[in-house]
């Protein structure tokens, strides 16, 4: 019994594990998709403003 609740705690310490790593690397590809998004529109308001 001592070895299945190892196994459910490490199986439950990697599933936290995995969808933390899944949220973060999310976050981050939002992050970068905004920045990028921003970054495009400052630069098409550039040429907007220099046309």
């Amino acid at each position: 019994t001592a070895a299945v609740a190892i196994v459910v705690a490490v199986a439950i310490v990697f599933a936290v594990a995995i969808v933390f790593a899944v949220a973060i690397v999310v976050a981050v590809a939002i992050v970068f998709a905004v920045a990028i998004v921003f970054a495009v529109a400052s630069v098409l308001g550039m040429v907007d403003r220099a046309l």
